[in-house]
């Protein structure tokens, strides 16, 4: 139950700023250019990326129910495969939540756009009133995000007793397991490396503002392609099973993402 809620939280943190609404957003947005004198230019930038901001409900709005509706095709088909199963995450990633993503760069663009027309002093003063929001934001999308893509060993002895899995086969999802995570290792130093981009951003006028989303982007996909590792392992542990342990592992996986769906 705890690793469920984990991931509710995961996928919560990706799709909703970490929980911030779009009237705090633009509360912040106003007090960081508050005392700045804008020339009519400037303004002109500023009011699109406010007006860009206000569309945030609209590209962030049906993220949740997309999900559940992609987990609900899955574990309503009699018919669903071990590996439709396995894809969910995967899917939604690729899909609606990707469209959310590139939703919430192109609002992140327009920032880019108003913040480039400041000049040093004006984009130091606004970029260290933004910093907390942004920060706070994306470092928290990266603590959840290890857990979302967190592998279970497979060969662990639950596993093995369950499955009533032979010895062959425990030293392949051992193998399995230990090559899988070691690709998905390098999601938590990607974390810390885009982090220290955005900081650096923050802190440097000399660095183009659109970074921040740009850092962001590239983590979503470093995320996405891990969840492919997750995925893969799975499926690959899957063929060397026989037909009985296939769907006890099928059933084991439908039941985590009905809770899933009921608690999204």
């Amino acid at each position: 139950m705890k690793s469920i809620a984990i991931v509710i939280l995961s996928l919560t943190s990706v799709t909703t700023n970490a929980g911030r609404g779009t009237n705090d957003l633009l509360l912040d947005a106003n007090v960081a250019v508050r005392g700045i004198n804008l020339t009519e230019a400037q303004t002109a930038l500023l009011n699109e990326a406010i007006e860009s901001t206000k569309k945030f409900p609209d590209v962030t709005g049906g993220t949740k129910k997309s999900f559940k509706q992609t987990i609900s095709e899955a574990i309503d088909r009699r018919d669903a495969t071990f590996s439709d199963l396995s894809s969910v995450l995967v899917t939604h990633y690729q899909g609606r939540l990707h469209e959310t993503v590139m939703g919430h760069h192109k609002i992140a663009s327009h920032w880019a756009k108003f913040d480039a027309s400041l000049d040093e002093k004006q984009r130091l003063n606004f970029r260290g009133r933004m910093a907390p929001t942004i920060t706070k934001a994306f470092s928290s999308m990266t603590k959840n995000s290890v857990y979302l893509a967190k592998i279970e060993n497979l060969s662990s002895d639950e596993y093995v007793r369950k499955l009533g899995m032979s010895e062959a086969q425990t030293k392949t999802a051992a193998n399995l397991f230990q090559d899988a995570s070691s690709q998905v290792a390098a999601l938590g130093a990607k974390g810390d490396q885009v982090n220290s981009n955005i900081a650096r951003a923050l802190s440097d006028p000399s660095v183009d503002f659109l970074e921040i989303p740009e850092a962001m982007l590239d983590y979503f996909n470093a995320l996405t392609a891990a969840l492919k590792v997750k995925r893969d392992y799975g499926n690959a542990l899957h063929r060397t099973l026989n037909e009985k342990q296939q769907h006890q592992l099928a059933d084991m996986v439908r039941t985590k993402l009905k809770l899933l769906r009921f608690f999204s």
